[in-house]
């Protein structure tokens, strides 16, 4: 199912509406991300059972990227897709 929603990202990260210049903000979404996809790797026992590595590490990347455009509520919502299974 996430794969049917892969090209979708790309668009979404484009459209949300531009955060405020604020470094520490998008520091710690930079932690949280680096935390989050860490965690994942070690302890999910099947994270690239349905999907390879490269196709998981995309999207957190273009997050990475894309921090300091997005609202608080679109890096929620990108990273909580991330998140899902």
């Amino acid at each position: 199912m996430k794969s049917l929603f892969l090209p979708l990202l790309p668009l979404l990260l484009s459209l949300s509406p531009a955060a405020q210049g604020d470094q520490a903000r998008d520091d710690r979404w930079r932690q949280d991300l680096t935390f989050l996809s860490t965690e994942l790797h070690k302890r999910h026992a099947s994270l690239f059972f349905v999907m390879p590595r490269a196709q998981f590490d995309q999207p957190v990347s273009d997050l990475m990227q894309a921090i300091p455009t997005l609202s608080e509520s679109a890096s929620t919502a990108v990273t909580v897709w991330i998140a899902a299974p």
